[in-house]
């Protein structure tokens, strides 16, 4: 009995690993096409990439000594393809103004506005318009408790790819707003199952997709990157999300930089939070 099961373990990795180099084999003709355009860019590269290991590792920015801007929130432009639309930053339209045009169920596009909500309270650059943390995280515990309301789905292979898309949202917020709730960090968002099954998900939706949604997309990566590590599933995510920000970059630079400017800061802010409880001894 235990041979058979270990036999079949075996089998869902392997299985799980062939989906993964499929996924990946058709994302490399992608990678190699923007890299391709991207060659002169070697500076705005760097400064791109800075940005991406701080949001993976949960640290500071460490090549922006000598920018006489690092303090400062790129412009977002006034209108840019919905496709880019992230939750991460500002925007003229709202999700559920676009839902059609992004192909996106009610209650998904519900979600991403949430979660924009959630992260320009945090984000704002007027001290006078930002809540307190005690408000935020009240904001973000009842975001939670909203979300755990949504049916989850038993089968992925049965699952319609809007609904399975609905509940890739639904996992990545509920691991958001919980971080943003518990002042808990984005490296201990995951347990390893829920990466697996995030990346099996993942890749059910397929590239092609991702590529339409390729905002929403890079917070997804963002939000699971920091919880995985050096093995096959986490160079998977790390790569898809530099992928993703380089193709956006690609459209508009600064609108890359902000997106992941926004999620450090959002980390920023819980790790300022969670010393400030540290130290009054609120928190762990």
């Amino acid at each position: 009995m235990a041979s058979r099961e270990r036999t079949e373990t075996n089998d869902q990795t392997s299985g799980r690993v062939r989906r993964y180099e499929r996924f990946g084999a058709r994302a490399s003709f992608h990678t190699v096409s923007v890299f391709q355009s991207v060659r002169n860019l070697h500076g705005l590269s760097s400064y791109r990439t800075d940005y991406e290991l701080a949001c993976c590792f949960e640290r500071e920015l460490s090549l922006q000594d000598l920018n006489p801007n690092r303090d400062t929130d790129p412009p977002i432009p006034l209108s840019y393809a919905e496709g880019l639309k992230c939750p991460l930053i500002t925007s003229p339209n709202s999700f559920q103004q676009i839902q059609e045009v992004l192909d996106l169920s009610a209650a998904a596009a519900e979600i991403l506005d949430d979660v924009r909500f959630l992260t320009l309270s945090i984000t704002s650059p007027d001290p006078s318009t930002t809540p307190s943390a005690s408000k935020i995280q009240s904001t973000a515990s009842w975001l939670h408790k909203q979300l755990e309301l949504i049916p989850v789905p038993t089968n992925i292979s049965d699952t319609p790819e809007r609904e399975l898309i609905l509940d890739i949202l639904r996992s990545t917020a509920l691991i958001y707003s919980r971080c943003i709730a518990t002042l808990r960090p984005f490296t201990d968002a995951y347990t390893e199952f829920e990466l697996l099954e995030l990346l099996d998900k993942i890749s059910a939706v397929g590239l092609t997709r991702w590529t339409g949604v390729s905002g929403i997309f890079l917070w997804i990566l963002l939000v699971a990157c920091p919880s995985s590590g050096n093995d096959l599933q986490g160079r998977f995510l790390k790569k898809k999300m530099a992928v993703t920000g380089m193709a956006i970059g690609m459209e508009d630079f600064g609108l890359a930089i902000a997106c992941l400017r926004a999620f450090w800061k959002v980390q920023r802010w819980i790790g300022r939070e969670r010393e400030k409880k540290k130290k009054d001894g609120s928190v762990l």
